[in-house]
């Protein structure tokens, strides 16, 4: 018998099913989402109304049926509402209020189209589901907290080329830190100095070339290589000759008592010999340097007034600058943060040590 209604359709039936299959049946309808101003009942109760945390616009995939009913793939403009995961739920995409798939991410989304589905109709597309989680993440980066830094719809959005550029910002401060910097393999130094700073250093295979790219284009300025935060200071020298060399006959005689005492003294620590000269070049960052063009003071640095304080002798600072430069011709000396350079400093000192006492006429140059 029929019987029409105020509102709505009402359906009747009776179908043979176990206790366990009613009971997956009634779990299934509690995970329903109500539209606005619409009350489902079951069994009486009415399923609780939820509130999104935020609605947007969104274009996105969908499936149309034409004139003969059959899908069609489509792009549409449609909302995305984003809802709270309540205690016990597991997170889920919706298609207009209806589960689609489990997620297990930190919202529940509901997209008010239908959604394109996999060929075995049993899950939406990987790329559509990328597509909703950088729409989420580009909405909600601000509600992410370390328990989401690794999770799987934050890595996806970090490699989409729609993620907004404050999603990335905040991705990266989530898995790597505010204070992070790119391992740089040409200044090992600079890696250890910001290690010792509390940076974390993100090293080419923590990032899919995807990220790295989205990394490049939205926070180069916040996510740069070591060796450009904290460059190790380097002398460098002009392949051109440029160099601004002191000639050897406008060395004062302290100069000269420098640069003899410097040659004995880094003969003995380092049993080999080796050619010091002086340089002057205000613009370099080092007052002396140990390496290929041997030990060279930069008068620039210095000052004369460096050498003339070592008139009658070396000057605890003297020692301590061939200490530090000779450092650098030990094995590990590349690194000032390198315990090998650590130990090898200790060496050096214990050397110096020693051959004030076997040479002592070699630390008294002018007597008053």
């Amino acid at each position: 018998m029929r019987a029409r209604r105020n509102r709505g359709t009402e359906f009747m039936g009776i179908a043979r099913i176990t206790r366990a299959e009613l009971a997956e049946i009634k779990t299934g309808l509690t995970k329903l989402i109500p539209p606005p101003g619409v009350t489902i009942l079951i069994n009486g109760e009415a399923l609780r109304a939820r509130t999104p945390l935020k609605t947007i616009e969104a274009t996105l995939p969908t499936e149309l049926a034409d004139a003969e009913g059959v899908l069609r793939r489509s792009i549409r403009k449609t909302t995305v509402d984003i809802y709270e995961v309540l205690p016990g739920e597991i997170a889920m995409l919706y298609e207009l209020g209806m589960p689609v798939v489990e997620t297990g991410d930190k919202f529940h989304v509901n997209v008010g189209q239908k959604c394109p589905l996999n060929m075995e109709r049993d899950n939406v597309t990987p790329g559509y589901l990328r597509d909703v989680r950088t729409l989420v993440v580009n909405a909600m980066h601000d509600q992410l907290d370390e328990t989401d830094a690794n999770a799987t719809f934050v890595n996806e959005a970090l490699a989409d080329e729609n993620a907004s550029p404050e999603a990335i910002t905040k991705a990266l401060d989530l898995k790597f830190s505010e204070k992070r910097a790119i391992r740089d393999p040409s200044d090992p130094e600079a890696n250890m100095n910001l290690v010792s700073q509390g940076y974390t250093l993100i090293s080419g295979s923590q990032l899919t070339k995807e990220q790295w790219a989205n990394v490049k284009k939205h926070d180069a300025e916040r996510t740069r290589p070591a060796g450009q935060i904290a460059p190790t200071k380097k002398a460098l020298f002009s392949p051109d000759g440029e160099d601004k060399w002191v000639p050897r006959e406008k060395w004062t005689p302290a100069m000269r008592a420098v640069v003899d005492y410097t040659i004995a003294v880094s003969r003995w620590l380092l049993d080999k010999p080796v050619a010091v000269t002086i340089l002057s070049d205000i613009t370099q960052g080092w007052a002396a340097c140990f390496g290929g063009q041997g030990f060279v003071f930069n008068l620039g640095r210095l000052s004369k007034s460096f050498f003339e304080e070592c008139a009658t002798g070396p000057t605890d600072e003297l020692n301590r600058l061939i200490i530090h430069e000779c450092g650098h011709g030990m094995p590990g000396g590349d690194n000032h943060l390198d315990a090998a350079y650590h130990e090898g400093l200790c060496k050096l000192g214990a050397r110096l040590a020693r051959l004030a006492i076997i040479k002592p006429q070699l630390f008294v140059w002018i007597k008053e």
